[in-house]
């Protein structure tokens, strides 16, 4: 592609990429525009200086429309007050990212995408523990309605006289004893389901916190302005989902 300059300079700088995609946002306003050109590879070469440069991603935008109604609305403005003046809008960014900051930029989505699967499996891990807790709450119930039955049983075998009454109340402690057994095996497997569950727990918490720390160390590193507010707006999103998925969970992950 050739660009051609003021006082008549025609093919000063050559560009080239190897890779170009466009396309555009949805309206801030009414009226409003956006749309923007990504660029991958994009070579430059300037035959005046005889200086060449290699980008490895640009991206270009430009937002431009007439927001005037946009404008009178939020202000206020009855429709019969409104007079001819117009409100226009017009701008343009370029962003010309380094390697470093590309490569900081892969970190930070590498570790947003981390802390995004630890989160929801911080939350499925929680939703089945708490499951786990309220089970274990009605087997330990259970058999202390279970004991307290074969203990009432029991009573009414040493007072019972006629020999055949007992030997009759004796089997239904049998029996009683048999079914608290049952229930004591379940909360047992209950218990280790939910120990593992706690342990899981722990460990996409501390893997969560980690690639947080990942996270904010490559956000740091950001040079330009722009990818900053790149960096800023992951986190954000990020930070979204990962609130909405252990709003519910903190409590036990506390623990």
């Amino acid at each position: 592609r050739v660009r051609e300059h003021c006082a008549g300079e025609i093919g000063k700088k050559v560009q080239a990429s190897l890779v170009q995609f466009e396309g555009g946002g949805q309206p801030l306003l009414p009226g409003l525009t956006f749309k923007f050109k990504t660029q991958a590879l994009e070579y430059q070469f300037d035959r005046v200086k005889k200086e060449s440069d290699l980008n490895l991603l640009t991206v270009s935008g430009i937002v431009e429309g007439d927001v005037t109604t946009a404008a009178q609305e939020i202000a206020g403005i009855p429709a019969e007050e409104r007079g001819r003046q117009k409100v226009t809008v017009s701008g343009e960014f370029k962003w010309t990212p380094s390697a470093g900051d590309l490569a900081r930029l892969k970190d930070i989505w590498k570790a947003n995408k981390t802390m995004e699967a630890e989160a929801k499996a911080i939350k499925e891990a929680t939703d089945k523990l708490k499951d786990v807790e309220a089970q274990r709450k009605a087997a330990a119930k259970r058999m202390k309605d279970l004991r307290k039955e074969a203990d009432e049983l029991r009573r009414q075998a040493n007072r019972a006289k006629r020999p055949a009454v007992k030997k009759r109340l004796m089997k239904q402690v049998k029996q009683v004893e048999g079914k608290l057994a049952k229930v004591a095996d379940r909360d047992r497997e209950l218990k280790q389901a939910g120990d593992k569950l706690a342990d899981a727990i722990k460990k996409s918490t501390k893997s969560l916190d980690e690639a947080a720390a990942k996270s904010a160390k490559a956000a740091s590193g950001m040079k330009g302005r722009f990818g900053k507010a790149v960096a800023k707006q992951m986190a954000k999103h990020s930070a979204k989902f990962i609130g909405r998925m252990l709003a519910k969970a903190i409590p036990i992950v506390n623990i």
